[in-house]
């Protein structure tokens, strides 16, 4: 039973995007991974305590759909170097909510 175009995606979940991060392994194996898409968090409104933007960042992401394993990848890469490279791979893993917008 048709009830014409898209009747039967109605019952669908909408897939969420997903992007291909590429990374080299220390054995020199080039490294490719399926993320979700970018987690919307405005990190110019948090502490900047390392701990409180991970934590920040692992809430955001839960909310908006991640799984665990994606979550911990980001984090690993996070504990991995120094406060600098945290702040990196939290921006490379997020896209600024707007200023005027409200906890999304």
């Amino acid at each position: 039973m048709s009830c014409g175009p898209g009747s039967a995606d109605a019952n669908e979940r909408p897939k969420k995007k997903r992007r291909v991060e590429k990374a080299d392994s220390p054995a020199g194996i080039s490294l490719e991974r399926t993320m979700p898409a970018k987690v919307k968090l405005n990190l110019v409104r948090i502490n900047g305590n390392a701990f409180f933007l991970m934590g920040a960042f692992q809430g955001a992401a839960r909310k908006q759909g991640w799984g665990q394993a994606d979550i911990d990848a980001v984090l690993d890469q996070c504990q991995s170097g120094n406060y600098d490279h945290l702040l990196q791979t939290l921006l490379k893993n997020t896209t600024t909510v707007g200023l005027h917008d409200e906890d999304e």
